[in-house]
């Protein structure tokens, strides 16, 4: 009986409490009833937040994985790669993505790239795929080069490998310049091939006269001029002898490389190069990184 009674006693109580529930319910409709809004005030909260919607994607930082990391072999500080750090800076923002470079020796940029660690690699020849499968072209050239002979001692004009053979050089090559140390090594063991670290290291060598030529670039003979050394060797030209350049061949352009992991976006930056060249900015960029005005019509793939 007492069990029944204690049962009773929680009914009636759950059924008082659910009597003041439903009269609070009455009582909020009634307010509301009351100080109802019009229907168009809605509308007017419904326009305001469509329009905000586009500011606030504007003015979003895109999250740490739209940030897409480029490798190459060239220090930042060299005028063709601070051109194409603003070229990319410019095309990725346009695809809401942030761009970021690190420079690294060679070997370890193309591995990084290869094995997905980083996502890309900056500047390379078209067909390099052949040796790092696991990379996929931008299709759209960054800029245009040659192979360029430069020497203090040797007179005659160079405009091919084969004008190399069999004279008995000792040969400085940018190591990492795979194509270049691939055509020197075809040519026998009569061209003696050193490799160097640094193109300005390569300028060095050839002004104290450890080598006899250096390939390099005329973009990368200009970038010497511009350190410390080669204003050092402007003072002593006299004394040191004028580097000529001997001639420049094999006209290559320069690509970027993607993993292949981003397969996906190779159309889209490749479009969005297509249309900042359409629009000045590889003039403008050429201009701002620094480079000599006379080699902008071969730079840039027009002449």
């Amino acid at each position: 009986m007492e069990c029944l009674r204690d049962r009773c006693t929680v009914l009636v109580l759950n059924i008082i409490h659910m009597g003041q529930f439903v009269c609070y319910i009455r009582r909020m409709s009634c307010l509301y009833n009351k100080f109802r809004p019009p229907f168009a005030f809605y509308g007017v909260l419904l326009c305001l937040f469509l329009a905000a919607v586009p500011c606030m994607a504007q003015t979003a930082t895109p999250p740490e994985s739209h940030t897409l990391t480029f490798v190459s072999l060239y220090h930042e500080d060299i005028p063709k790669t601070r051109f194409l750090i603003l070229l990319y800076t410019e095309a990725l923002r346009r695809l809401g993505y942030t761009f970021k470079y690190v420079n690294v020796p060679a070997r370890r940029a193309s591995m990084l790239a290869n094995d997905g660690e980083v996502d890309g690699e900056l500047i390379r020849l078209a067909g390099y795929n052949a040796v790092y499968p696991d990379l996929v072209q931008v299709p759209a050239r960054n800029y245009c080069f040659g192979h360029s002979a430069f020497s203090i001692r040797v007179k005659e004009p160079i405009h091919s490998w084969q004008d190399l053979a069999g004279k008995e050089y000792r040969v400085g090559v940018f190591r990492g310049m795979r194509f270049a140390e691939e055509r020197l090594a075809e040519l026998g063991p009569s061209v003696v091939v050193e490799r160097v670290s640094s193109s300005d290291n390569g300028f060095r060598m050839l002004v104290i006269g450890r080598i006899d030529i250096f390939v390099t670039t005329r973009s990368q003979y200009y970038s010497f001029l511009e350190t410390k050394a080669g204003k050092e060797y402007i003072r002593n030209q006299d004394s040191l002898g004028t580097i000529r350049h001997l001639g420049t061949w094999d006209k290559l352009a320069i690509y970027t490389w993607l993993n292949k992991s981003h397969q996906r976006l190779l159309e889209p930056i490749a479009n969005q190069l297509r249309a900042m060249r359409r629009e000045g900015l590889y003039d403008q960029y050429y201009d701002q990184a620094g480079l000599p005005p006379e080699l902008k019509p071969y730079f840039l793939c027009i002449e």
